[in-house]
């Protein structure tokens, strides 16, 4: 038997600045990846989806639950509503 799985909601953030005009839904395929160098926040989480055959920057793991993702939690992420240009909210497996 698979053990339980336990998903922590989030915010996808910063849409304005990465791929605003591209609608995200639940079916959208999106992977996290962690940004040790950004310089805003040490703890950034980019988060991508693929367009076509190219993995896009679409925006970020807002900050608070950023600093408390590990890193086996970015292999299962996935959108759960439509958002807007702003904020999508998004389920990440902990």
């Amino acid at each position: 038997p698979h053990a339980a799985r336990t998903m922590m909601r989030c915010s996808l953030v910063g849409r304005r600045h990465h791929q605003p005009r591209v609608a995200l839904t639940p079916d959208d395929e999106i992977r996290l990846a962690r940004e040790p160098d950004n310089q805003f926040d040490a703890n950034a989480i980019r988060v991508c989806a693929l367009f076509g055959e190219e993995w896009l920057t679409v925006g970020y793991v807002d900050r608070a639950s950023a600093a408390l993702l590990t890193d086996k939690a970015l292999r299962g992420a996935r959108i759960i509503a439509q958002g807007d240009a702003y904020v999508v909210p998004i389920e990440v497996e902990v």
